[in-house]
C-alpha cells in the first residue's frame, strides 16, 4: 500500500471513530432525557397520552430541531462541569 493511501485509511479510521464517539454521545443523552420524561411523566405537558407520542407527529422540522438544541442544553447543564 501506498503512503497516500495509508494516509487516507487513517485519516478515515479516525473520522470513523469521531463519528462513532458523537453517536454514542447523543444516544446516550436521548437514554438520560427519556429517563427524565419517564421519571416525571413530562409526556403529559404535551397533551400526549403516553411516552410513545413524544416526540409527536405534529412537530415541524424546525421545532424538532429547536427542541434538539433545547435538550442538548439542558443535558449539558445537567452535566457534571456543566453551567446549571
Amino acid at each position: 500500500m501506498d503512503q497516500a493511501l495509508e494516509a487516507r485509511a487513517g485519516e478515515v479510521r479516525l473520522a470513523m471513530l469521531g463519528s462513532h464517539a458523537t453517536i454514542t454521545a447523543e444516544q446516550a443523552k436521548l437514554v438520560e432525557l427519556i429517563a427524565e420524561s419517564v421519571e416525571h411523566e413530562l409526556w403529559q405537558a404535551d397533551g400526549a397520552t403516553g411516552l410513545a407520542q413524544r416526540p409527536s407527529n405534529r412537530d415541524s422540522g424546525q421545532e424538532t430541531a429547536q427542541g434538539a438544541k433545547r435538550a442538548g442544553n439542558l443535558v449539558d447543564a445537567a452535566s457534571p462541569g456543566g453551567e446549571g
